[in-house]
Order: structure tokens, then sequence, then C-alpha cells
């Protein structure tokens, strides 16, 4: 599990200044208290993108919160989503303004533990009972390790997030680890604002 905090250098109002947002997203924007931030430059791809699933991170979102709490940093027409080719499941970049980190925090969490945690409960830990000569022994082990499947080990995630201080500063925060560890890297972002 690895987590990364540091002062984001940035201002928060240079976030939203980019080439890609016009002046009607700017004001959609600025009412939204998270905002689901592209990737810019990603390797040699010189328009922003999205990772895979950001649609529908979006949607539990506006189901879960007011729809106007969260917002996307493009316009319709320039969304573009990328397959990142990992074991992991990028869950994208987040802006998390003043005030919005506790929501964030437990829509966030929930859709994880849906998506990705929850399902591990269904992969079980399988029971080896060896009985030879004289000898009687029992272990426990999960089944992507007997079964050899990386499609069965648990979800790793990775996210980034830029939290808007008290002191309207930047506060930056990456997360690359198990679905399941996620609640402890909220909670150290909710402590933050």
């Amino acid at each position: 599990m690895a987590i990364t905090i540091h002062n984001n250098p940035l201002s928060p109002e240079s976030l939203l200044t980019k080439p890609f947002v016009n002046d009607a997203l700017k004001k959609s924007l600025q009412k939204a208290g998270i905002i689901i931030m592209p990737f810019e430059h990603y390797e040699k791809i010189s328009f922003p993108v999205f990772p895979q699933g950001t649609e529908r991170i979006l949607r539990y979102f506006k189901k879960h919160l007011h729809k106007q709490l969260i917002d996307i940093c493009i316009q319709n027409q320039d969304y573009v989503e990328l397959a990142f080719a990992s074991a992991q499941v990028q869950l994208g970049k987040f802006y998390v303004k003043k005030g919005a980190a506790k929501a964030f925090a437990g829509v966030l969490g929930a859709y994880v533990f849906d998506q990705y945690v929850l399902g591990e409960n269904f992969k079980p830990n399988v029971l080896i009972h060896q009985n030879s000569v004289g000898k009687e022994s029992s272990s426990t082990q999960h089944i992507s390790l007997l079964s050899g499947k990386k499609f069965l080990e648990n979800k790793q995630v990775l996210f980034s997030v830029d939290l808007c201080t008290a002191q309207n500063n930047l506060l930056h925060l990456e997360y690359q680890g198990p679905a399941k560890n996620l609640d402890t890297v909220l909670i150290k972002l909710m402590e933050y604002e």
C-alpha cells in the first residue's frame, strides 16, 4: 500500500484554467464541489483522457449526491476514455473543494466497496487438509494462490486527489494499493480538510 501526500504548488483556480475549458464549462465547474479531472499529456496523447469506467463513477456519484455537487472537467464532445493496460483499477484524478471531502470520501469509499471489495468476499480461502503416512496437516490459502489466476487476486486501485484546504492551498494525495484498504486513505484525506 502506497500513500503519497504533498503540497501542490498550483492554485485551486489554475486547475480549472485549461485550454479545453471554455467559459460555460468553467462556470459549471465553479458550482461543483467535486470535479473529475482528465489526464493531460498522458504518454504521447496530446488531448485530455479519462480512465475507462469514469462515466460509471460519475453516474454513481450523481446517484448518491446532489447532481450539482459533482462535475467532470471536459465538454461532452471532447470526452475520451482510455483503457489503461494494468492489473490495477485506475479510478481517476479528482479535485475536491473545501467542504466536500466528507462527501467525496463517503461516496468513493462506497463505490470501491460495491465494485471491488464486496466481490472479494465471494473468492474464498480454501482449507487444504493433507493426511499422509502418520502426518496430518491443514492450511488455508486464498483461491488465487491455488489456481494461479491473477484475476482472482484482491483488486488493487489507484487514484489521486487535489484537495483544497481551509487555507486555500492544494494538498495532493495519491493512493495505490488494495481496494479493501481504501477506507484508511479516505479517513486521512478528511483529516486535511
